[in-house]
């Protein structure tokens, strides 16, 4: 959230977690200036953020466009186990 405030410039945020079966979804929509994300330099906060996903095994998206605002979806692998 941070991040979204210091370079995204939204106006709106948009944070959703769904929990369905044994799986987590979590989901952050921006209004913000969006950026490209085949660009030869990442980001240091989305290093972090896919380092955390990877330690989880689990899956994160970016969808990103330069004035068009961020989405990003993480799913972590998420087992609820039954004793």
């Amino acid at each position: 959230m941070h991040n979204i405030l210091k370079y995204a410039k939204a106006t709106h945020v948009i944070v959703s977690i769904y929990v369905y079966s044994n799986n987590l979804k979590l989901v952050i929509d921006d209004n913000g200036v969006g950026f490209q994300i085949n660009s030869s330099k990442e980001a240091i906060g989305l290093k972090n953020l896919k380092s955390r996903m990877k330690r989880l095994r689990g899956v994160i998206q970016i969808q990103a466009e330069v004035d068009k605002g961020t989405s990003i979806i993480c799913n972590p692998l998420f087992l609820v186990y039954e004793c």
